[in-house]
């Protein structure tokens, strides 16, 4: 998770440049669409898809969508493509595409436009989202109202939220912007 920043007022802060693009083995993604990733992967691609997320294949800000389009490319079946594009995250706030239908969304696809949309359109999934989640007894917002930042930051990002130290980021700009 990215904690926003300042940003200059009318700044458009969407689209590609903020995207994030890993394939996986992740039983949430490729099984759901009856996928099996390994059985795909060439020398050409084992940069986007590979079973363990590692940071020897980042690519950085720019290539994030060159890797999206390469991971679309692989197959040709509509399966592949949803999957693709639901092991991808979007916006400032990152939101895996896979949670699209719990945001009620029709497909990953009308996810995807609306993401394309504007930053507002990011906003809102945020706000569903962590309206809908819940971590040891309570939504996300809740955890956020309450300044609890670590209960947040391992909802929000799982349980390797500590090695990015996301809770500490989150209480830092919450103390920058608050005062």
């Amino acid at each position: 998770m990215k904690t926003l920043k300042h940003r200059s007022r009318g700044e458009a802060v969407y689209i590609l440049e903020e995207l994030l693009v890993t394939l996986g083995y992740d039983v949430n993604v490729s099984n759901y669409f009856g996928v099996i990733p390994k059985t795909y992967v060439t020398q050409d691609n084992k940069d986007v898809l590979y079973k363990i997320w590692t940071r020897n294949f980042y690519v950085g800000r720019d290539g994030k969508y060159n890797r999206l389009e390469k991971a679309v490319a692989i197959s040709n079946i509509l399966e592949f493509y949803d999957a693709a594009y639901c092991s991808a995250s979007w916006g400032t706030f990152q939101i895996m595409d896979y949670h699209f239908k719990s945001l009620d969304y029709d497909s990953i696809g009308h996810f995807v436009s609306k993401m394309k949309e504007h930053e507002r359109k990011y906003l809102k999934a945020f706000g569903k989202f962590i309206s809908i989640n819940y971590r040891s007894g309570k939504s996300m917002i809740d955890w956020l109202r309450n300044k609890n930042w670590r209960q947040f930051a391992h909802g929000y990002n799982g349980s390797g939220y500590e090695q990015n130290n996301y809770h500490t980021k989150l209480h830092k700009a919450y103390e920058r912007f608050s005062s």
